[in-house]
């Protein structure tokens, strides 16, 4: 997309939610993470708050405090590969206390590996 038909997408589907649900939109999910510097800036200036970006794309070195790592939940893990995960090296303290777990599909695995 050129810059034009980027900000129309994304000023037009958070119009329409909001509309639709009646408050405001703060947050943008890319679509399976796929996202740029240009449509994080983009996003930022169209009046999102905040943009969850899949764990593996702070690798990318585009560290930014509007920016909030997730990390997904699919139907093939487990409740042993959650607790494997939350017990990596990856899962400092202060990570874990600003990084939002995004469930895809089964939440109840999450909830049951942390009780």
């Amino acid at each position: 997309m050129n810059e034009f038909q980027l900000k129309n997408e994304l000023e037009g589907s958070k119009k329409k939610l909001e509309d639709l649900i009646g408050i405001a939109i703060e947050y943008l999910v890319p679509p399976f993470g796929k996202a740029d510097k240009k449509i994080i800036e983009t996003a930022l200036d169209c009046g999102y708050k905040k943009i969850l970006l899949p764990l593996t794309f702070n690798r990318f070195n585009y560290p930014d405090f509007n920016c909030l790592y997730r990390w997904n939940m699919y139907s093939k893990d487990t409740d042993r590969s959650f607790l494997n995960r939350l017990k990596t090296k990856h899962f400092s303290f202060q990570l874990t206390k600003q990084m939002v777990i995004s469930f895809c599909n089964n939440a109840s695995i999450a909830a049951n590996s942390i009780q």
